[in-house]
């Protein structure tokens, strides 16, 4: 079992597993819209939490934390021009 969960592909797919791995009271996230309802009561009895993540949901809604997108963007690029992040697109 496992204290957290993202999924980046076919939440609906791995819907079963991802309930079945997650520990109690656990965090799972998906970045993968589902094409059917997902069966969430499976998740009651551990008080797992789950969300959503959207990249854009900041600015699309001006939220208040609206800046810490901005912050991040420059913390990535720092540690890019550092060397400290580097790309996987060459291999």
């Amino acid at each position: 079992d496992v204290d957290y969960i993202f999924c980046l592909n076919n939440t609906d797919e791995h819907w079963q597993a991802i309930c079945d791995l997650i520990k109690p009271q656990g965090k799972i996230c998906s970045i993968v819209e589902n094409e059917h309802p997902l069966e969430m009561g499976i998740l009651k009895s551990k008080s797992a939490t789950f969300v959503w993540e959207f990249m854009f949901t900041k600015a699309m809604y001006e939220t208040g934390d609206m800046i810490t997108q901005h912050e991040l963007l420059n913390k990535v690029s720092e540690l890019l021009d550092e060397g400290i992040l580097k790309t996987t697109l060459n291999e």
